[in-house]
C-alpha cells in the first residue's frame, strides 16, 4: 500500500523531470541560434543600398504565441496544447513549443516572414542544428523521427522508459538518445545516414 504509493510519486517525479529537461535541454546550436537570434532580425536593403534591420518582438502566454504584436493561439493549429512553453528561433522560423502532456509536446514552427505556423511536430525533444528546421529529430515515444516524420529508427523500450534528452553527435551523423526509467538511465547511439 504505501510503498506502492511512494513508488507511483516518485516515478510521477520523474516524468515531470523528463519532460522539464526534455523541453529546456537545448542543443549548442540551438544555444548559439538563441543567441544570434535574442532579438530576431532580418536585413533587409532599401533602394540605395544602405542595409535596414527588421526587428520582431515574441513571447507567450498560455496557449497565445505573440509575434511583433499579433497573437496567434497555437491550440488552434495543434487542439492538444494546453500551454506554450518555449519559444527558440531557428533561422527564419521560431520553433514553438506547445506542452500537450508528459511524454509529448507539439513544436510549431512559425516562420517570421509568412507570420504563420507553417507545420507541427508531435513528440519530445525537438533539436535541429544550423537555425534549420528540416535538419531537425525528435522522440515520438520510442520512435526516432526526422523532421518529416520519418522514422529514423525504433528504439528497444520498457514501458517505465521515456526518452529524456537527445544530442547530434560532433559530426552530425548520428544522435546520442538518453532513455531514462524508474531506476537508471542509458543512452542509445542511432545513426542517421
Amino acid at each position: 500500500g504505501t510503498m506502492k504509493k511512494i513508488l507511483a510519486l516518485i516515478l510521477a517525479g520523474l516524468f515531470i523531470f523528463a519532460f522539464a529537461a526534455c523541453s529546456s535541454d537545448k542543443s549548442e546550436a540551438q544555444d548559439a541560434d538563441e543567441q544570434a537570434a535574442a532579438e530576431l532580425t532580418d536585413a533587409a536593403e532599401d533602394a540605395s543600398g544602405v542595409s535596414q534591420k527588421m526587428e520582431y518582438d515574441y513571447g507567450f502566454s498560455g496557449t497565445t504565441f505573440t509575434f511583433d504584436g499579433t497573437d496567434y493561439d497555437m491550440s488552434e493549429g495543434a487542439e492538444l496544447v494546453n500551454a506554450v512553453v518555449d519559444a527558440v528561433p531557428a533561422g527564419k522560423n521560431i520553433v514553438v513549443e506547445g506542452h500537450i502532456n508528459p511524454h509529448m509536446n507539439a513544436y510549431g514552427i512559425f516562420d517570421t516572414e509568412a507570420r504563420e505556423f507553417v507545420n507541427y511536430v508531435y513528440g519530445t525533444c525537438f533539436i535541429w542544428y544550423d537555425g534549420d528546421v528540416a535538419t531537425g529529430v525528435y522522440a515520438d515515444h520510442a520512435d526516432i523521427c526526422a523532421y518529416d516524420g520519418t522514422v529514423i529508427a525504433s528504439l528497444d523500450m520498457s514501458e517505465q522508459e521515456v526518452v529524456y534528452a537527445m544530442a547530434f553527435s560532433e559530426d552530425r551523423s548520428s544522435v546520442d538518445v538518453t532513455i531514462l526509467n524508474d531506476t537508471d538511465e542509458r543512452t542509445v547511439q542511432v545513426p542517421l545516414g
